[in-house]
């Protein structure tokens, strides 16, 4: 007589390949490539998973970094198709880490947004470090949903992201005010922004004429938690929800 174990394996490995791979979208990419090892059925199943996940990734030495980073580059050849989804949350235990491997981030941010990623996740720890958002970011066509924790955002001339629904910055540096702003103003559809703890290098302000021209036409949703600058509170007069918690405001 089979066990249930084994009715309940016949039951999954019999489902078409597609709903498998939603299955497996949910998971960790580490247990998604382990499933290739059940059986012929699910060898190269993992590979036409649309989404790529590294959650709760800790690196303590130069060993272990070496061996993640091979087997991401391994993730990203092996994918057959577009990837619409990539999740990195990582942390490095040593600022020498983290120089060493975020230039193998950015990589990695590249391969994904060529290959049509519309969702993007990022968060990279370090004790000390807050390393810069690759610009490549802020003129992706594909992005609907962007969401990173302990970045700067400098350097950029402009931002372009025509798809952006869902916006959710934490623990977020900008130069100044007018980079926020800037950044705000290249999504022309969002719809729920969620941005807490940001942080300025430079308490510059907005002119009257600057806050007025932001528009945010189309936000339903917005949480927004930070201090010590200005913000025109006239770009969200269309949100049905609103939670803010603001020091200093434009009207």
């Amino acid at each position: 007589m089979s066990s249930t174990a084994d009715v309940d394996d016949d039951v999954i490995s019999s489902l078409p390949d597609a709903v498998i791979c939603h299955i497996l979208s949910f998971l960790p990419t580490t247990e998604s490539v382990a499933t290739s090892i059940l059986s012929k059925r699910w060898t190269d199943l993992w590979r036409s998973v649309p989404t790529i996940n590294f959650m709760d990734m800790e690196l303590d030495d130069l060993e272990t970094c070496f061996l993640f980073n091979e087997f991401v580059y391994s993730v990203l050849l092996a994918c057959n198709n577009s990837i619409k989804g990539f999740t990195l949350n990582i942390r490095y235990n040593g600022p020498d880490l983290c120089d060493l491997g975020f230039p193998n981030v950015i990589k990695w941010i590249k391969a994904v947004i060529q290959r049509g990623v519309e969702c993007l996740d990022l968060k990279v720890n370090s004790i000390g470090l807050i390393k810069k958002l690759p610009v490549c970011i802020l003129s992706c066509n594909t992005l609907a949903v962007l969401k990173f924790n302990r970045f700067l955002v400098a350097d950029f001339s402009s931002v372009r992201l025509p798809s952006l629904k869902v916006l959710h910055l934490e623990n977020v540096r900008f130069l100044n005010v007018r980079d926020f702003t800037l950044l705000l103003d290249g999504c022309p559809i969002l719809e729920d922004l969620d941005a807490c703890g940001i942080m300025l290098e430079s308490e510059d302000s907005l002119t009257f004429q600057e806050g007025k021209s932001l528009s945010l036409s189309k936000l339903t949703r917005a949480e927004m938690f930070f201090c010590h600058f200005h913000f025109p509170l006239t770009a969200l007069h269309n949100v049905e929800f609103l939670f803010i918690e603001i020091d200093k405001v434009c009207i």
